[in-house]
């Protein structure tokens, strides 16, 4: 049986001392049937010209020249000029296994599922140089898979850390759109909203109501490389207003989506009390966004003692999870 065409989407933005490493470990995949869309964001350095470079090397990459309009104006470019049966996403300074698409896809068809989801590890830059990402080779006919029916449900019941599904931690449930591969048709009528953070979570709703299954595989198939330079691993975010008010308008689509579909939204209202703290703490005049979102969403919040124990085992595990464990590497 033919390999079906996987469109890959990589939103590129000065990204010269990473983007060639990224695109490699695409270019090494053992799955061979894809094309490679590299979105150039308006970059300042030299990250067009190495897109053009690699483009001029194999046939199956496509670059595209914009001018600056942030990741989802380039993610939506992606989506656009997409020709693939299925649809994944990497950022510029991240890696592929080189049997990600080859775990994906086959993980995705085995099960008749709609999503695909691998794991992640995050090394840190000091750990590229050493680090063997090909040294671990999957037989992909003894991968463990966990399919769940429902996503969206699933979703937002089960997102703690501490929690245990099936005895095992509940890896599928986040919104990064890395990592995982889509069947292209839910995207069709979706795309992401234009200068926002947090574009992921603001459709990850519209996604998953879609989605009969998903299926999470028990394998490392995404390096997510921790260095300062990248905006997706800024510890100052959220400190930011604006970073914060776009996870609030995140948290509200996926609270409404919920809602309309007879979904006790417990991970919105987790997003939406936990920013609010957030915002308390930066200060500024903000209690017009406060009030609004504890009036119309937390106070009428659906079994809301439920909903503040997730946010309490939440807090908690942040603290030991982002505070305790992220330091110690």
């Amino acid at each position: 049986m033919a390999e079906k065409l996987v469109s890959i989407i990589v939103p590129v933005y000065n990204s010269e001392n990473f983007l060639k490493r990224t695109i490699q470990s695409i270019l090494y995949q053992t799955y061979h049937n894809f094309e490679l869309l590299l979105i150039d964001d308006g970059s300042k350095d030299e990250s067009g010209k190495i897109c053009d470079d690699f483009e001029k090397s194999d046939g199956r990459i496509k670059v595209f020249h914009m001018g600056n309009g942030g990741i989802s104006v380039a993610q939506n470019k992606g989506l656009d000029e997409a020709k693939g049966e299925y649809i994944t996403f990497c950022d510029n300074d991240d890696i592929y296994h080189p049997q990600y698409l080859e775990v994906l896809v086959t993980s995705l068809e085995k099960t008749g599922s709609d999503i695909a989801k691998g794991r992640t590890e995050s090394p840190g830059m000091s750990a590229l140089d050493n680090f063997n990402f090909c040294g671990i080779q999957y037989d992909i006919a003894s991968l463990n898979l966990t399919v769940f029916p429902d996503p969206l449900q699933k979703y937002h019941e089960i997102f703690l850390k501490s929690v245990k599904i099936w005895g095992k931690s509940a890896y599928y449930f986040n919104e990064a759109n890395w990592c995982k591969l889509y069947k292209r048709e839910l995207f069709d009528k979706i795309r992401f909203p234009i200068n926002r953070y947090a574009q992921d979570v603001a459709v990850v709703g519209d996604l998953l109501i879609q989605a009969k299954k998903v299926v999470d595989v028990e394998a490392v198939i995404y390096f997510w490389i921790q260095h300062t330079e990248s905006v997706t691993h800024d510890k100052d975010k959220r400190r930011n207003f604006k970073f914060l008010e776009d996870n609030i308008f995140a948290g509200v689509a996926g609270f409404n989506v919920a809602i309309e579909n007879g979904i006790v939204p417990f991970r919105s209202y987790f997003i939406l009390e936990t920013t609010l703290r957030d915002i308390k703490k930066i200060g500024g005049n903000h209690s017009e966004l406060i009030q609004h979102i504890e009036k119309e969403y937390l106070d009428n919040m659906p079994h809301k003692m439920k909903a503040i124990l997730f946010n309490i085992i939440g807090r908690v595990e942040y603290f030991f999870y982002a505070k305790i464990v992220s330091e110690k590497k």
